[in-house]
């Protein structure tokens, strides 16, 4: 069975250190995304985000994110995941696939969870997901950082998390 994200329930973001001092943290606006299950478990996701869609609340740096130094968001215009395999239940999923960032394309391992299948208001059975993993941000050529008083402006360690409702297409 085919679920597809609802865009107005469905949110991607991020968190990275800054200084070392303090935990930089930002959403993606624009999530879109399908999921396939057999019975009650998927066995099929794949997720694509907008880094043109990018807000950390201060318009420069997202303008910086947005920049060749980082998400190189106008000649790549999608980051997107696509599994390769999903394993455990439904309150404990462990879900290994395939990141693109910057056309770079690593393996990756998410861990989370979905609720059971309610019906909304309308009648029509939906559920949540939630996911989240750690990324090496130079793994993806994502390499620009400064040294501000012996400390590195950007760490490293970017986690990633999806927590959206996914719905039948009708």
């Amino acid at each position: 069975m085919v679920w597809e994200f609802d865009p107005a329930h469905t949110s991607a973001q991020f968190a990275v250190r800054h200084l070392g001092i303090m935990t930089v943290r930002g959403h993606m606006n624009l999530v879109r995304g399908q999921l396939e299950t057999e019975g009650e478990m998927p066995t099929k996701a794949e997720v694509a985000l907008d880094p043109k869609s990018i807000d950390t609340r201060e318009p420069n740096r997202d303008t910086h994110l947005r920049s060749p130094d980082f998400l190189l968001a106008d000649q790549h215009p999608e980051i997107v995941f696509k599994s390769t395999g999903i394993s455990g239940r439904r309150d404990s999923l462990k879900i290994v696939g395939e990141l693109t960032i910057r056309g770079i394309t690593k393996p990756v391992e998410l861990t989370g969870e979905m609720t059971p299948v309610i019906s909304d208001h309308r009648g029509l059975p939906r559920f949540g997901v939630s996911v989240e993993t750690t990324i090496d941000r130079k793994e993806f050529g994502m390499e620009w950082n400064h040294l501000v008083d012996n400390a590195l402006m950007v760490g490293d360690q970017v986690k990633i998390s999806v927590e959206g409702e996914v719905f039948q297409p009708q």
